[in-house]
């Protein structure tokens, strides 16, 4: 019995933990230095594990792993059907509600950590990306429609 109720507690502790983490890593955002998505691209070692404040367009939603991730592009200049080097991944610590303004080409802001580049690979296009591109988890993100008022905002802490 004793060992059953340690196991709870450290258990609710690390959730806190992670919790108050995701929370500093969304704080971080608000005052860290401007990064740039093609600059993490070019260079990602010291990025790597920083807060990030990014904003773009979701060009398509797949799944990973069993949970949805977002693919994003910075640039809206830029054709990421032709070009993966301004787009970034969005992966998410908690699955997401079933929303229709989670889909492709809504507008997103993203405040997460960066965790790793990758190679990202466009579905629709199956255009790859010529550089690594920076994955991030998310700590707190807004999705917003032409179609609906308000916007929806997510918060993983």
């Amino acid at each position: 019995m004793l060992n059953a109720s340690r196991f709870w507690l450290n258990k609710q502790k690390e959730q806190r933990r992670v919790s108050q983490e995701r929370r500093d890593t969304s704080n971080a955002a608000y005052v860290g230095k401007t990064v740039d998505v093609f600059e993490v691209s070019r260079n990602p070692t010291p990025y790597v594990g920083s807060a990030v404040d990014w904003s773009g367009r979701i060009e398509f939603v797949s799944t990973r792993k069993g949970r949805r991730v977002l693919f994003v592009n910075s640039q809206p200049s830029v054709n990421s059907d032709n070009n993966m080097d301004y787009s970034f991944e969005v992966e998410f610590p908690k699955d997401l509600p079933s929303d229709s303004r989670i889909s492709a080409f809504a507008e997103v802001s993203v405040k997460g950590k960066i965790l790793r580049v990758d190679k990202l690979m466009n579905e629709v296009s199956k255009s790859l990306s010529s550089r690594r591109q920076p994955v991030i988890e998310a700590a707190e993100i807004t999705f917003i429609r032409e179609n609906y008022e308000q916007p929806l905002v997510l918060r993983f802490y």
